[in-house]
């Protein structure tokens, strides 16, 4: 139906507390199986947009970051503190693996990788943190895949990284958060 609604491409979010219910007990069966949704999406002849945080969203418990994280009292989420860090490595070096054949430049439909979500709006403003993310995202897929951020204009000053495509989220009111006057 997207397909024939004239779209070409998607993207989604990979929670990790949906696909890491425990540390280090990992699922990706059944409604959780990515390869079958990028095959899928492939069939469709539609490109992605892979969105896989390590936060993906306020929509979703905990931003998709699992609970289980919180039973270290200090832990500082979203930030370099190195006990988050050392789970999302964790959590990415079980997951890019998998999508490393989905990219596009090896013949996958993956043309692109959301770095974090909406950083900018987080109080951090870490940048130890993103550039982390970031190295993680290279190291794990290789240099050609084409990193992004994605904040409201307000965020812009957080949550971007130098190195990465900036974008920008948008509806009613981005005219306003951007400056722009409104007008016909």
């Amino acid at each position: 139906k997207m397909r024939w609604s004239g779209l070409n491409a998607i993207q989604f979010y990979v929670p990790w507390n949906y696909h890491e219910p425990q540390p280090g007990v990992y699922n990706f069966n059944g409604s959780r199986d990515l390869i079958a949704f990028l095959n899928e999406a492939a069939l469709a002849n539609l490109l992605v947009i892979l969105r896989p945080g390590p936060y993906i969203c306020a929509e979703w418990e905990m931003g998709g970051l699992p609970s289980w994280l919180l039973q270290k009292p200090e832990i500082h989420l979203r930030t370099s503190d190195p006990d988050f860090l050392a789970a999302v490595d964790s959590w990415f070096k079980v997951l890019l693996p998998k999508i490393y054949p989905w990219l596009y430049h090896n013949g996958g439909n993956i043309i692109s990788i959301q770095v974090e979500n909406e950083y900018g709006s987080y109080r951090a403003c870490d940048f130890s943190y993103m550039r982390h993310l970031a190295g993680l995202f290279r190291a794990l897929l290789g240099e050609k895949i084409l990193l992004f951020t994605t904040d409201g204009p307000e965020g812009l000053k957080c949550g971007s990284l130098q190195g990465l495509y900036t974008t920008v989220d948008f509806g009613p009111g981005l005219k306003q958060g951007l400056g722009v006057e409104s007008g016909e």
